[in-house]
């Protein structure tokens, strides 16, 4: 009786068995072996560094979303606007896939880029981070190491973070009035307890952040007011970086 080892097949998970002195056994069927190269697979883009890890969980927990149709497996979606980060991020997250071009309804509205990943050990380390379908109103903020957490929170500022110019006039004694330029830092986010999350956190690094929530209701807003405090952030967030939108860091450089 010849002796058997029993292996797993790498395309359905079934297990079966083959000779023992067989050096390599990848499949359990042949139509199992075609169905395998047929497949498109998709890398483990939150294992490739740490700096890649955060800063894409800040990015799809912003502008991405876990789903699953049925009978089919879960799928990443990755939506951004900005092509330029697009096309860095899609050679690392689904080289094999076509990039998704989404024209807008109307012509003020820029097109759209999807990366779609259905990586199964991606998406588990995405959802064991709190991302889950319909993760819009009920997403926690995630317990994230220190020494990572300015990847993250640039992934969330180059997702739902802006800077912005005010004017503030003011009123000399000789009766002119003083037109004076402030910036400010802001985070939207549909979750309350996000906002709160991402408060405290920026508290313990020594900012000054303050909640609003918009007039109309379902948003909340993160902000940074101190002007002492814009430059700061944006030497914070992008130390040690190599994946940020250029457009949102330059508008850090012209301050």
């Amino acid at each position: 009786m010849p002796t058997m080892k029993t292996l797993t097949c790498e395309n359905c998970g079934n297990e079966f068995e083959v000779l023992a002195k067989r050096k390599t056994a990848r499949f359990c069927t042949k139509g199992c072996s075609i169905s395998f190269r047929q497949k498109i697979h998709d890398p483990d883009f939150m294992s490739i560094n740490d700096e890649l890890h955060f800063y894409l969980l800040g990015l799809i927990l912003t502008d991405g979303c876990i789903s699953k149709q049925e009978n089919k497996e879960e799928r990443m979606t990755l939506r951004l606007s900005d092509k330029q980060i697009v096309e860095e991020l899609h050679p690392l997250m689904s080289p094999d896939r076509k990039l998704y071009a989404n024209k807008p309804y109307k012509e003020e509205h820029n097109v759209s880029y999807a990366i779609v990943s259905t990586n199964k050990e991606a998406i588990a380390t995405l959802k064991g981070y709190g991302i889950e379908h319909g993760k819009t109103y009920s997403v926690e903020y995630p317990k994230i190491a220190k020494e990572h957490t300015h990847h993250f929170i640039r992934g969330l500022f180059d997702g739902d973070g802006s800077i912005f110019t005010n004017v503030v006039k003011q009123k000399k004694a000789d009766g002119s009035i003083l037109h004076r330029p402030y910036k400010h830092i802001s985070f939207t986010t549909a979750s309350i307890n996000f906002a709160e999350g991402l408060k405290s956190e920026l508290e313990s690094f020594g900012y000054h952040p303050k909640i609003t929530e918009d007039v109309r209701g379902g948003k909340f807003y993160v902000k940074l007011y101190r002007q002492k405090e814009i430059q700061s952030f944006g030497e914070w967030i992008y130390a040690d970086s190599h994946y940020y939108l250029n457009r949102k860091k330059q508008s850090f450089v012209m301050i």
